[in-house]
């Protein structure tokens, strides 16, 4: 799939596993020389495999985006090694407590299960910032409200080769490299004593790789720092973390803009000529996904100024679309 562009992979993944919606993100789109690391299932099982990954990171000068199951944090061992990855300045992501995923759970045991791992997080990183990802890369409309209306930012990748199936390093160096690009979301997994020992492997191969291409690794936060806060500064503006559902589109009636609004959850009451403080080409890119999808709009209705995510089909002023796609059905 690295053979696709960088928006069609990211089409596709969002396709096949429903993650998607105004605050998930597959890449930035900022377009500074800089990719996010990230590497999942961490910490590893194996204390030892764990440490070693440190180390190899420490000698190679890459600070990561960490994606945190808790219980994988067993032992003494493990406790001590977390906190020297915050020390090292590798950054904590929510992945659930479990290796397992969470699309089978209730509203209810989704929102403990976020909350437990974050609280985790925390002991460590206490100024942790809110990121999610799914567990498989799967998920359902529940998680989806979940995470939006608890502030999390979800996150995939647009760079991905299976490592923990295939074992060739060279291989999985040359396509992801290849297929990086400015503000790509590399997506690789831990190593532990009996599988993906490769990753010790890939590593100084994709490193040196990115680096000759003039590119730099940071952080999650550092990639999306304007992401996040467009999005926060969103939700503050609201007074609230509920999804909106007054479907404001911009005075221009710009196509792009409008979806975007859309997408953003506008925090602000209808009013002609207002513009959502939170939108932006991302939204636009996730809401043109959509558009062969419109037969799953339930509302044919066509009145200005409302505008479903999925189709986007025009909603009465006095409606709310209950398609599946959008966030406030």
């Amino acid at each position: 799939m690295n053979g696709l562009s960088q928006a069609t992979r990211c089409q596709v993944m969002e396709a096949a596993t429903g993650t998607h919606g105004p605050h998930v993100f597959y890449f930035a789109e900022h377009r500074r020389p800089q990719i996010a690391l990230t590497i999942d299932d961490a910490p590893s099982r194996s204390a030892s495999k764990f440490e070693e990954l440190l180390d190899l990171l420490q000698t190679l000068r890459l600070q990561v985006s960490f994606q945190v199951i808790s219980s994988h944090i067993s032992t003494e061992q493990h406790m001590e090694l977390m906190r020297r990855a915050v020390q090292e300045g590798h950054q904590l992501v929510n992945h659930s407590t479990e290796d397992r995923p969470c699309s089978g759970m209730t509203k209810e045991e989704f929102q403990s299960d976020l909350e437990a791992c974050q609280a985790v997080i925390r002991e460590y990183q206490p100024a942790s910032s809110l990121w999610f990802r799914p567990p498989s890369g799967k998920m359902n409309k529940t998680m989806r409200d979940v995470t939006f209306r608890n502030r999390f930012l979800v996150t995939l990748g647009d760079c991905y080769t299976d490592d923990p199936h295939i074992e060739d390093p060279t291989w999985h160096s040359e396509q992801l490299s290849r297929a990086a690009e400015p503000g790509s979301v590399i997506i690789i997994h831990c190593p532990e004593e009996n599988s993906r020992a490769q990753t010790l492997s890939i590593l100084p191969q994709l490193c040196d790789k990115i680096r000759a291409r003039g590119m730099e690794f940071v952080t999650l936060d550092a990639l999306f720092d304007e992401t996040r806060r467009e999005f926060l500064f969103g939700m503050h503006s609201s007074g609230t973390s509920e999804m909106c559902t007054s479907k404001v589109l911009a005075s221009d009636n710009d196509a792009n803009t409008a979806i975007s609004n859309e997408l953003a959850g506008c925090p602000e009451e209808a009013s002609e000529g207002h513009t959502p403080p939170l939108g932006g080409t991302h939204a636009f890119r996730h809401a043109a996904i959509e558009e062969d999808r419109a037969e799953t709009c339930a509302s044919n209705s066509t009145v200005d100024g409302r505008v479903c995510v999925a189709a986007p089909t025009e909603l009465p002023l006095d409606d709310t679309c209950s398609c599946e796609f959008c966030p406030a059905s």
